[in-house]
């Protein structure tokens, strides 16, 4: 009886460190597979980055010799560094695929430090399909940037910081109704926006309508319309609406290469 019991304390003892190093090994091999997991996301994600530095010797857009009214401390000239991470990923489930891209890139400006800005960009699209008649696609935009020193009238690096903001949404839909004859629809609304001039922030809505007759070899001719309306928060005076129509083609040259063209006629409303 003795001798019993002292074997299964014996055997007690054994199974002890088996099961502990059997967990131990569970454990571990949980965490290689997340680990493994996480590091496969984070590739899919198929993340960069990048630096620059760039000069510019004309960084307002100003004429030479300045203007009476304009004052600018450090002249004309200026560099920038730039340092920008961002991703670029697209994944499919079943017929539908879906994209993103996004990028956050960081401007300092070595002597007008006052315009040192984040500019941002998001791009989120999703290519649907119901058959082989019916496809399109449906988004979401973002993007934040310094507006361009083109055409503005610049009199001090203070004045010049003005950051523009859109938020849009966007989609089509391409549907066949006969074997070489497709119609496409299309919308998209934005909201812009100024950090420094709120004059110019607008809702802006673009509709369009198109017939298509694409041939066996790809090449295409049709007809296309659009409808674009501009809604100013402040200077309501300045909303319009302006019509595009007119016949569209575009041309396979080859397998990389391709000729679109198109002939409009465009009405403007304000």
């Amino acid at each position: 009886m003795r001798q019993t019991q002292a074997k299964q304390c014996r055997r007690q003892r054994a199974l002890g460190p088996r099961w502990l190093s059997a967990a131990l090994a569970a454990s571990l091999s949980a965490t290689s597979l997340s680990s493994l997991a996480a590091t496969d996301f984070i590739k899919g994600l198929h993340p960069y980055a990048s630096v620059g530095l760039t000069h510019e010797s004309n960084l307002f857009r100003l004429p030479d010799p300045l203007p009476d009214n304009v004052t600018l401390n450090e002249g004309k000239a200026d560099q920038y560094a730039t340092i920008a991470a961002g991703i670029d990923t697209a994944f499919s489930l079943s017929q539908q695929q879906v994209t993103v891209t996004g990028e956050a890139k960081r401007y300092a400006f070595n002597n007008y430090d006052e315009l040192d800005y984040t500019r941002g960009k998001v791009l989120a699209n999703w290519q649907w399909e119901t058959g082989d008649a019916l496809t399109g696609n449906a988004g979401y935009r973002y993007r934040k940037e310094l507006r361009s020193f083109v055409n503005r009238n610049v009199l001090s690096a203070e004045t010049a910081r003005d950051l523009r903001t859109e938020n849009a949404v966007y989609g089509d839909a391409n549907l066949q109704i006969l074997q070489n004859w497709f119609i496409r629809v299309s919308g998209d609304k934005a909201d812009i926006e100024f950090s420094s001039s709120p004059a110019l922030a607008l809702e802006r809505t673009t509709i369009g309508a198109a017939i298509n007759f694409v041939s066996n070899a790809g090449n295409i001719l049709g007809f296309d319309a659009s409808l674009l309306e501009g809604d100013y928060e402040v200077n309501t005076r300045n909303n319009f609406e302006e019509i595009n129509i007119g016949p569209v083609f575009e041309w396979q040259l080859g397998a990389d290469t391709k000729l679109r063209g198109k002939v409009g006629y465009t009405e403007r409303e304000n």
